[in-house]
């Protein structure tokens, strides 16, 4: 029987499921137990793979190795960093300068209660400025109207801009229709990061936010960052790319693809200092950006870059599992393989040309761990390929070492094969006739006991019997499928001969 609904009133602006969604542990003791179990798995299985006892083929074994070792590496390096998440990085600064970002009195007595974006944002009690870039290139005007108006309600006083690389006429009269701030650069150099770095030298707010065209921030965007900065050491803080648009196959499994990453591994990184940023709902200190030369301009995955640089400059960067934007997933083949392919090259570039690992770059060890996981991510959907090969590498090279015959006994085993049903008995088939010169210098042999294709060689007695019959002087043994013994004289062979 179902329990009636009761009619208590609300005690509070929760409902049973919002509260629970409130205080859920995002760290649950059973995840830190599989956690564990499941590191444990893992380095038995590494001692398994790596016991010579277990050792075959050496190229299929090395290919099994270097697959297998990129996966366990990647798996203990992120279990390690998940259970490394469990702190928050909100401490008493933050909720001290949180608790007085506003003046209410003030507000009320300028007649502002009603319009929050426009609440001066105070820290240490000094009123700073604060920007938001939208760069936007081409993008359907209804989706950057979407965002922008979202911008313009943010709360706490800020400027919203519209950095257009797209030139649209149609996107300047809506930023003027809306009341926001509208850029235009005469060239595209430096593609996303150039059209930030051109804004900077127009907008002189002390902070800036970015979001791409398609990502819609909420009103508290700027009360749940700003805090953070109350330490002079934080660069910027970022917030994850959820995702509103979850309706096809694709978009699905993009946005569920990431949830592991933005829900574990980056709050993980806070305690390395490596979280970096992922080019959309982050919010910038403009000291530290200026400190490294501006926005990351020589690559298109700027914002890992630019993480990079700041960290290697020593500023400290954090990163809150909070939704405080929703934007849209790739939901097509195309857009999904392009987002792949430019977070790959950006991995791939810093693996190859600014290699974490390298004693010339001032990180610390923690960082360059972090940053090599994040250079060689991409590696893991390799890894499975190269698995693929192993069966076929293994079929194709052996019998294992120490033991006679290569590939040419299994060329000559399928020819025996082919001869061992010939019709009419002692005859080739017709068919096969092509293959005598073609074939000539492999082995056909009779089909003995033991492995396929294994060459008489292993007997001293058939050896010999071999070199006569490649001599003519001795017919050849074949199994007639009825059950009969075939002599085939040597003559018939034409160019085959045995080996």
């Amino acid at each position: 029987m179902a329990r009636p609904a009761h009619d208590y009133a609300r005690v509070d602006k929760f409902v049973p499921d919002t509260r629970r969604a409130e205080t859920a542990n995002p760290y649950p003791p059973v995840l830190i137990v599989i956690t564990l179990i499941a590191t444990l798995g893992i380095i038995r299985y590494g001692m398994f793979l790596l016991a010579p006892g277990n050792r075959g083929n050496l190229l299929p074994y090395l290919m099994v190795v270097t697959a297998e070792l990129i996966l366990i590496v990647h798996a203990l390096l992120s279990g390690w960093t998940i259970l490394t998440g469990t702190k928050g990085p909100r401490d008493f600064p933050y909720h001290e300068t949180k608790s007085g970002m506003f003046d209410r009195k003030a507000i009320k007595a300028a007649g502002l209660k009603n319009s929050p974006h426009l609440w001066p944002i105070l820290m240490k009690g000094r009123e700073i400025a604060v920007d938001v870039f939208i760069p936007v290139y081409g993008e359907d005007v209804d989706v950057i109207r979407r965002t922008a108006v979202a911008a313009l309600a943010i709360k706490g006083k800020h400027r919203t801009w519209i950095l257009d690389d797209g030139r649209s006429d149609a996107v300047k009269a809506m930023a003027d229709e809306i009341g926001a701030n509208y850029i235009r650069r005469l060239s595209g150099g430096g593609a996303k990061a150039g059209n930030i770095n051109h804004a900077l030298a127009v907008a002189k707010g002390e902070f800036f936010c970015v979001f791409d065209a398609d990502f819609v921030p909420r009103p508290e965007f700027l009360v749940e960052t700003v805090p953070f900065f109350v330490d002079s050491t934080v660069a910027f803080v970022q917030t994850p790319q959820v995702y509103g648009n979850l309706n096809n196959l694709i978009s699905r499994g993009a946005g569920y693809m990431q949830t592991v990453f933005y829900k574990f591994v980056q709050s993980g990184r806070n305690h390395f200092n490596a979280a970096f940023c992922v080019g959309t709902n982050v919010i910038y200190r403009r000291a530290a950006v200026d400190d490294v030369g501006g926005i990351y301009t020589d690559s298109k995955s700027e914002d890992v870059w630019t993480s990079l640089m700041l960290h290697e400059r020593g500023w400290r960067t954090i990163y809150i599992p909070q939704t405080l934007a929703v934007g849209d997933a790739p939901d097509t083949i195309e857009a999904y393989t392009k987002q792949q392919l430019r977070w790959a090259t950006g991995g791939f570039e810093i693996m190859l040309t600014h290699n974490p690992l390298s004693p010339r770059h001032k990180l610390s060890m923690d960082q360059r761990l972090m940053y090599l996981v994040t250079a060689t991510h991409y590696l893991t959907g390799i890894a499975p390929g190269l698995l693929l090969l192993v069966p076929p590498a293994g079929d194709l090279l052996r019998p294992a070492p120490g033991e006679p015959g290569h590939l040419r006994d299994d060329l000559g085993d399928l020819l025996r094969r082919l001869l061992h049903h010939a019709d009419p008995p002692g005859l080739l088939h017709p068919r096969l006739v092509p293959l005598r010169g073609a074939a000539a210098g492999r082995g056909v042999v009779p089909d003995l006991p033991g492995r396929p294709g294994q060459r008489l060689h292993r007997q001293g007695a058939e050896v010999a019997r071999h070199r006569r019959q490649r001599q003519g002087a001795e017919p050849v043994q074949l199994h007639h499928p009825a059950g009969a013994d075939v002599l085939l004289p040597a003559a018939h062979l034409g160019g085959l001969h045995l080996a």
